[in-house]
């Protein structure tokens, strides 16, 4: 039977992978925004293209959001096991 904190680090772990995998989709959206925005250029559309490379961007920083929010998830998650792992070992000392 897993404890709550394994549940937990479980479930850290988990949300950061998920939000590494919504990294990737953020930067296929944004070069596929940035490509239709260069077809629209091409073809003289500049207020489509505008839009396209405004919506390139902010797909580009939602990427980097879910990149800094996964690694803070797993720094967190590292920090709770190695927390867990020096508890044992700290209460004799103090005891």
């Amino acid at each position: 039977m897993a404890s709550g904190l394994d549940k937990t680090l479980f479930n850290m772990r988990f949300t950061a992978k998920q939000l590494e995998r919504e990294s990737k989709k953020a930067e296929a959206k944004q070069k596929a925004e940035e490509k239709k925005s260069m077809e629209c250029a091409k073809l003289g559309k500049r207020e489509i293209a505008y839009v396209h490379m405004a919506n390139a961007i902010r797909e580009e920083k939602q990427a980097a959001n879910f990149v800094r929010l996964a690694s803070r998830i797993d720094a967190v998650a590292g920090r709770c096991v190695a927390g867990g792992a020096a508890a044992p070992r700290a209460a004799p000392i103090f005891a």
